[in-house]
């Protein structure tokens, strides 16, 4: 269909010196026509790495003119389903940018697709996460740059990994460096809540018709602060990696894989994974059924 079709997008790369035999250091990316100067690595995950680029544009007399720095999510996978999803995510975020006006409010809360395009295991390029597995490639989406820290760290003052370690009971009761736990009265910390659900309101709105992001947590949602700490957050979400189309999730949704942090799974999620999809399906309370059908990204 549409979204496998655009694994076919034009890639190309401009290689430094080699990294090792067969293997290229890669500086700079060229993606559907556009070149982007690799500068920096953000962050990774289980098998993809997000850096930071910068666009090349022709200046005068044939130079190269810096443009505004862009995200680029540089993804290695193994198996032919993280393929596909690598595939969707491009796609989401390509629908979600004609549909939500370039420079609106809205738009500024999610990455803005910029271009994407794949290398075939057989160009022997070394990714950030190493060589591609034979018979499958590199998947490479460049997005702008969102501005801001993940909720979590912001919160809690360290990140996702530090967090997965952590005793509850330090967790709660600290004291964590940088930690913002009890930095603001009741008032304060629901004024930030309203403005969470005011400003991400429109983008679900827009992602409603195009697919359910599935992976929801503080650490894929990014704040941003007024340096005194004080009001006036401002919020974005990211990473789309598990989603799923909306027409084809309400005919999948029990035969897809449960995904997602379990530490934000729904009451229905662990219904499901403990009795599988039958338990929710016959279940009399089929506000159940629908919780996780029709309003995974809710709960």
């Amino acid at each position: 269909g549409a979204v496998v079709a655009m694994a076919a997008a034009t890639a190309a790369v401009v290689a430094g010196a080699a990294a090792g035999k067969g293997e290229q250091a890669i500086k700079e990316i060229a993606l559907e026509g556009r070149t982007f100067e690799c500068l920096r690595e953000l962050g990774r995950g289980s098998f993809g790495a997000v850096m930071e680029v910068r666009e090349q544009r022709p200046g005068a007399e044939g130079s190269a003119m810096p443009q505004e720095l862009v995200a680029l999510k540089w993804s290695t996978p193994a198996r032919k389903e993280l393929h596909e999803a690598c595939v969707f995510e491009a796609a989401v975020l390509k629908q979600l940018a004609s549909v939500l006006p370039a420079g609106s409010n809205a738009a500024r809360r999610v990455p803005r697709h910029v271009a994407h395009g794949c290398f075939s295991s057989k160009e022997r390029l070394n990714g950030p996460m190493g060589p591609a597995t034979a018979g499958f490639g590199h998947f490479l989406l460049a997005m702008s740059k969102v501005e801001g820290r993940p909720l979590d760290r912001w919160l809690y003052g360290v990140d996702e990994q530090v967090l997965k370690t952590l005793p509850v009971e330090q967790l709660f009761h600290g004291p964590l460096k940088d930690s913002r736990l009890g930095s603001r009265d009741l008032a304060g910390a629901c004024n930030a809540a309203a403005r969470l659900l005011a400003q991400m309101a429109p983008v679900f709105q827009a992602l409603e018709s195009v697919a359910f992001h599935r992976d929801l947590s503080a650490h894929n949602f990014l704040i941003s602060c007024p340096e005194d700490g004080c009001s006036g957050e401002q919020f974005a979400v990211i990473d789309f990696g598990l989603a799923v189309g909306a027409g084809s999730w309400k005919q999948e949704w029990n035969v897809r894989n449960i995904a997602g942090d379990p530490r934000y799974f729904a009451p229905a999620a662990w219904m499901l994974l403990a009795y599988g999809h039958k338990y929710l399906q016959q279940n009399p309370d089929q506000h159940l059924l629908r919780q996780y059908k029709d309003r995974i990204d809710h709960f």
